[in-house]
């Protein structure tokens, strides 16, 4: 599941995540190239994006722009630690 955008009371955002039901985990979208903020949008899921198109921002009138989000294969990469160097010895 992937969600975007709206409204966190008088902000839009252009901010989403997407969830990893067998993680049980979110991971967040990338802002890189994302449309403007935005709220009452419409997405469309297509099978490897989802589009994003109108919707109102700050400024009215609607919006008639759009922006794509091309969805990483496989899970989130789960942190890993970074190991120690061995001290050699003399």
């Amino acid at each position: 599941m992937i969600v975007w955008g709206g409204s966190d009371n008088s902000n839009s955002l252009n901010t989403g995540g997407r969830y990893y039901p067998d993680l049980d985990r979110w991971a967040s979208t990338s802002t890189a190239n994302a449309p403007d903020a935005r709220g009452l949008h419409t997405a469309v899921w297509t099978g490897s994006e989802m589009v994003i198109w109108g919707g109102i921002g700050a400024v009215l009138p609607p919006m008639n722009t759009g922006g794509r989000y091309c969805v990483p294969f496989g899970p989130p990469r789960r942190p890993r630690p970074t190991p120690h160097p061995r001290p050699t010895p003399p």
